[in-house]
């Protein structure tokens, strides 16, 4: 009896180790580099703004504009950090960079007759301006079918985000009498950068190219605070009322995961 026991135990042993092998250790570290485009959002709009053209050899004269700003549509690249200690919970790390971007418009709502006034209005409407951001955010990823073709993915994620354009500043321009080009801020400001929390949530999938890469995509939504302008002011050129305007980010990313599988006896 005791010879029997003792060759089934030498026929398993070598098997525990090979089922063992077989699945492979499940912690995996998985660098991503991912670009893609942001879209859009309106940021903020004063639609009864009154200017004073006190140039005009009579009385002055007023007109109120229409004027809007929205975050225009731009590209962002993001890097990111997973640990996954099994095959579903990950813990990750992510900084974006972002072209911030905004475009004005400009509309005369009543309109007097003064050109210079009308060619301060030409002046704001369409322009552009952009400066690159920084978001900084940390969270957890919970994936299924990590060993498949495909695997989807959602993720979490909550942080900081550093904005270095000044979203209230709105400046125009017009030609003096002599044509000589005068600048004018409607909304003057000097403050350029902001730190808001920001919060996001991200859905995608990866699937394997080689063994170490993987190709990814995903859309993801930021919940994002920017300064807007909070109504209009008694005159162009008098410091405007403010608020913090959150607001949804879409944006859909698509990269490259390089994955770090620690093998048995070894980290990585």
């Amino acid at each position: 009896m005791r010879t029997r026991l003792l060759a089934i135990l030498l026929a398993v042993a070598p098997l525990a180790p090979a089922a063992a092998q077989a699945t492979g250790d499940q912690a995996r570290l998985v660098f991503s580099l991912v670009g893609g485009a942001f879209f859009g959002r309106d940021l903020w709009r004063v639609p009864n703004q009154p200017v004073v053209d006190a140039t005009n050899p009579g009385a002055p004269l007023i007109d109120v504009l229409d004027i809007n700003r929205e975050l225009a549509r731009s590209w962002a690249v993001s890097l990111s950090a997973t640990y996954y200690r099994g095959d579903h919970l990950g813990f990750t790390g992510d900084a974006v960079i972002a072209n911030l971007k905004t475009k004005d418009g400009c509309q005369l709502a009543f309109a007097s007759g003064s050109t210079r006034n009308a060619a301060i209005c030409d002046y704001v409407n369409a322009r552009e301006r952009s400066a690159m951001s920084l978001g900084v955010q940390g969270g957890v990823t919970l994936r299924a079918a990590s060993r498949r073709a495909v695997s989807p993915y959602i993720r979490g994620t909550a942080g900081l985000f550093i904005a270095n354009l000044n979203t209230i500043r709105t400046t125009s321009a017009y030609f003096n009498p002599n044509g000589e080009v005068v600048s004018l801020d409607i909304y003057p400001s000097t403050r350029t950068t902001r730190l808001s929390p920001m919060a996001g949530l991200a859905a995608g999938f990866t699937s394997p190219l080689t063994r170490a890469y993987h190709f990814r995509l995903e859309t993801r939504t930021n919940l994002v605070g920017i300064n807007a302008v909070d109504g209009a002011t008694v005159a162009d050129g008098a410091p405007p009322r403010t608020r913090v305007s959150y607001g949804l980010q879409w944006s859909i990313l698509a990269g490259i995961d390089l994955v770090l599988e620690r093998k048995r006896g070894r980290r990585y």
